[in-house]
Order: C-alpha cells, then structure tokens, then sequence
C-alpha cells in the first residue's frame, strides 16, 4: 500500500506528524483486525524526508502516506473479512509538542478538477491525494478487482468511495 496527500501544521513548534490507521469492522462495528498502523511518532525529534518520524511543514506540501514507504510501498497483515465487512483506512496527525499552546493541523482533499499527487515529499500545488493497494482484493465470489478498481481517492468534498468485502466499487474522479 502506498499514497500521497497534502497536509501542513500551523507553526513549526507543533510538531505534528502523519498517522494512518487501515482496518477491517464489520457493520456492527465489531473490528476484524488491522491491516496497518503507523507508529505514534511519540518523540519530538524530527527523522529525514520519507521517515515515519518526519514532521509536517508549515506549508501545505505533499506527503507519503503511510509515512515513510518506498518502491512499492508498506505491506499489510492478513486480516480475515466476513461477508459486507468494510475496509476503514483513517488518516489523521499527531502533535508531539510538550506545551500548552493551541496549533492546527490541516489535512488537504485536493480537488476533483486536480490531477494526482506525484510520488514526492516536495510538491506544494493543490493535486488530488490517493492511496494504491498494490495486491489484488479476494472478494468472496473469487472475483478480483483490477488495478485501476484498487486506487481510492480521497478528494470530493470530504467523500471516499469505501469498498464493502464481496463488492466492487467505482474508481473516483481526478
């Protein structure tokens, strides 16, 4: 799994980072197990582009997700999906600041008229943030989703298209 998005913290001593939670639960909530999570970035101590310790710039620039991939990306774990279970992927930033003072942190959805994000931790401009499964998903019939069904995006007004485990779901504008 790999994916770029855009996110930015209010002042360089907030100290924010990257999180990314992958999980399967079933629609009565029950959690299946967890395909990935990201460390807690517990430490203030800022790592080097491309390390999941890397802290977020005060300008709104491009970013792994999950922080710290390279090549193809992070693997998962194996987690055992019943029938119209959902695939939850959750993104959101950690501030690791010891003080009391109040900071923001912004997570950017790009826009639907936008092309994709390139696979840097450079670029400043408005593009549309993804997340890429690289492996096929099993669904319960033996289907399997193609490629170009596996890249969700995340743009829209907020919305993500989120597969149910024995559907298909449309590949999202941008």
């Amino acid at each position: 799994m790999k994916g770029q998005i855009r996110a930015l913290e209010s002042l360089a001593a907030a100290d924010m980072h990257l999180l990314l939670h992958v999980r399967v639960v079933g629609l009565d909530a029950t959690e299946r197990g967890t395909l990935y999570s990201s460390s807690s970035n517990a430490s203030t101590s800022v790592g080097s582009a491309g390390s999941d310790t890397y802290e977020l710039d005060t300008t709104a620039t491009n970013r792994k997700l999950p922080p710290g991939w390279s090549g193809s990306g992070v693997s998962l774990s194996s987690v055992d999906a019943q029938n119209n279970d959902l695939l939850v992927i959750e993104v959101g930033y950690r501030a690791t600041n010891t003080v009391s003072t109040s900071y923001t942190g912004t997570i950017h959805l790009g826009s639907l008229s936008s092309s994709d994000l390139p696979e840097d931790e450079t670029d400043t401009t408005d593009k549309q943030p993804w997340i890429e499964l690289s492996h096929d998903l099993l669904l319960l019939d033996g289907a399997r989703l193609p490629l170009e069904e596996r890249i969700l995006y995340l743009g829209g007004g907020g919305q993500a298209s989120v597969p149910l485990v024995g559907q298909t779901w449309p590949r999202g504008s941008g």
